[in-house]
């Protein structure tokens, strides 16, 4: 069996699945090489989600601490890009403290570009939900390309990726406050978001597309010489 997070690949060698392999999944990061690196040529700390809009990510902490960091005189602007089933709950949240947060439509793959070059921080995000703890959101590789600070609202093996990368910081899901400090002190240090190679040097030696594939090469070759031998 393949698994693509190495803590679940323990939770079925506990269940006695044998054997299992770790293949994660990836990204390009030639695709996100046109992003330049963040510049403060502004005032406001720019906070960016974009990606799928689900319960799953649990989005309304974004929004809630939007709200609290500019209660706390924080300059900053957060921008919500995508859709989902919780589009409207969120909408509707957003309306009520005051729209702290612009919610935007899906974009097209053109217009991914022109966010994340406009961000000085990106979100990946998800519950306080057991199963999350091994899992890691594609979405998280796709940032590390980028070079981008990343605001990690994540736990497990995706808050530990993140730490060894050194891709950003890392806040317990579901912790408003915890994420409206954090970037508190973001806008407070802009030396905080610069551009980060470490997430770019772990995509190119574990999650880089050729690199996946050579492991599925060398695992499939390997299974077929030894059902051979067997």
């Amino acid at each position: 069996m393949v698994t693509t997070t190495e803590s679940f690949a323990e939770v079925l060698r506990d269940r006695e699945v044998d054997p299992v392999h770790v293949i994660r999944n990836g990204t390009s990061l030639a695709r996100y090489a046109v992003i330049p690196p963040t510049v403060h040529d502004h005032d406001e700390l720019r906070v960016l989600y974009m990606g799928t809009i689900g319960r799953s990510q649990g989005l309304e902490t974004v929004i809630r601490a939007t709200a609290a960091a500019r209660e706390h005189g924080v300059r900053i602007e957060t921008r919500i890009v995508g859709y989902g089933a919780d589009v409207a709950r969120l909408r509707a949240l957003n309306t009520a403290l005051g729209s702290p947060v612009r919610l935007l439509d899906r974009v097209q793959p053109n217009e991914v570009f022109g966010h994340y070059d406009w961000a000085d921080t990106t979100v990946v995000a998800l519950r306080d939900w057991e199963p999350f703890k091994w899992t890691v959101p594609s979405k998280l590789y796709e940032l590390m390309a980028t070079g981008k600070h990343i605001t990690a609202i994540v736990d497990g093996e995706a808050a530990a990726l993140v730490r060894e990368s050194n891709s950003g910081d890392v806040v317990p899901p579901g912790d408003a406050s915890a994420v409206a400090d954090l970037w508190g002190r973001l806008s407070r240090d802009r030396a905080l978001v610069a551009s980060r190679d470490g997430g770019r040097a772990w995509i190119a030696r574990n999650a880089e597309y050729d690199v996946i594939g050579e492991q599925y090469r060398v695992l499939l070759e390997t299974e077929v010489e030894r059902n051979r031998s067997s």
